[in-house]
């Protein structure tokens, strides 16, 4: 009959450490998963936060490209009025030559 106490007493202890450690278990299973969503939801944040610097960074890229178009427009567009000009000074100066030797 003591040697029944005994083990009875052995179990209950038994089972008190396992419910115990499964108890434990399952709070470190929850706080991992907690620790999870938390990465989760800053590498989101971090992912969006590189997401809109990139946009801005594409953003300005172009604009800075747009402007550099427009300016090498302009600067052709002055190029090609200083060659009129030139071409048109020289037919000018090549008429008046042609009227001296004509006269």
């Amino acid at each position: 009959k003591t040697s029944k106490v005994v083990m009875r007493s052995k179990m209950q202890g038994a089972f008190r450490c396992l419910d115990a450690w499964m108890l434990l278990t399952v709070k470190e299973a929850r706080k991992l998963a907690l620790m999870g969503r938390i990465m989760a939801r800053m590498m989101n944040k971090c992912l969006a936060f590189s997401t809109d610097i990139w946009h801005a960074n594409v953003l300005l890229a172009r604009k800075e490209y747009e402007e550099k178009h427009r300016r090498d427009g302009i600067m052709q567009k002055i190029a090609s009025r200083f060659l009129n000009r030139a071409i048109s000074a020289a037919y000018l100066r090549w008429c008046e030559n042609c009227k001296e030797r004509a006269s």
